[in-house]
């Protein structure tokens, strides 16, 4: 149960995430053309893709809760998703190439938490393959070593964030499994202790500072005059004790 609302939780991030990230690129992509900034290469390629995509986000978010039961597929075929448009976002709108190529990560990332190290190592490489085909085959005349040093650089932190939150991921969920694993022994001992308190035959009290009993097993309670549950106060009960 708790491996499941890990999960839960880390595919809501991934959803709501890209809820967000579907409107940067909005933003990009609608700016007003007197700010001059990005400069669309193809704007009715950036216009359509964003509209989609934002779509695309918001039906993920609503069916967040539905694609629990088959998490390792929605999120291995919605990385896919993001990659893709990022290269285009970034084919579309070369000047915010950094930004796009950052918010990319972070998709890696919370989807490394989900998926197995080769599945997110895949990913990874995927979307660096796709950021350096765009600098070998895009427009990236005004500084193809820049953009290519760029790109490599990306690629090196795909694959360090995805390595990290995999394992850092799969720690987390040990974690949790070892604390309910310890949680369940305490209440099996404390049912033990519990029963063996009840059966003893010397009366046993728990009694707080105000007196007030809080446990009290069969010896006590038969010497005691078999008082009611809702009988408490040991002063009452038994004022020379």
């Amino acid at each position: 149960p708790a491996a499941t609302a890990t999960i839960r939780h880390e595919l809501s991030f991934l959803n709501a995430f890209r809820v967000v990230q579907a409107l940067v690129y909005a933003g990009l992509a609608f700016s007003p053309p007197g700010l001059g900034w990005p400069q669309l290469n193809a704007p009715d390629l950036a216009h359509g893709m964003v509209t989609l995509y934002l779509v695309f986000a918001l039906v993920m978010l609503l069916l967040n809760r539905r694609s629990m039961p088959h998490a390792l597929v929605v999120v291995g075929a919605t990385l896919v998703v993001d990659i893709a448009v990022a290269v285009m976002a970034i084919a579309a709108m070369h000047d915010a190439r950094i930004g796009i190529a950052m918010m990319l990560a972070v998709n890696l990332s919370a989807g490394a938490l989900i998926l197995p190290l080769r599945l997110s190592s895949f990913f990874a490489a995927l979307a660096t393959l796709g950021i350096l085909g765009h600098t070998f085959f895009g427009d990236s005349a005004n500084s193809p070593g820049g953009d290519l040093l760029e790109a490599a650089l990306f690629g090196l932190a795909y694959f360090a964030s995805t390595t990290l939150c995999h394992v850092l991921g799969r720690q987390l969920r040990a974690t949790e499994a070892l604390a309910e694993q310890r949680s369940t022994d305490l209440a099996n001992l404390s049912q033990i202790n519990e029963l063996i308190i009840r059966r003893m035959k010397t009366g046993v009290l728990l009694v707080d500072d105000a007196n007030r009993i809080h446990q009290i097993n069969e010896s006590a309670w038969m010497l005691m005059g078999n008082p009611g549950a809702d009988q408490r106060d040991l002063g009452q009960l038994a004022p020379e004790l």
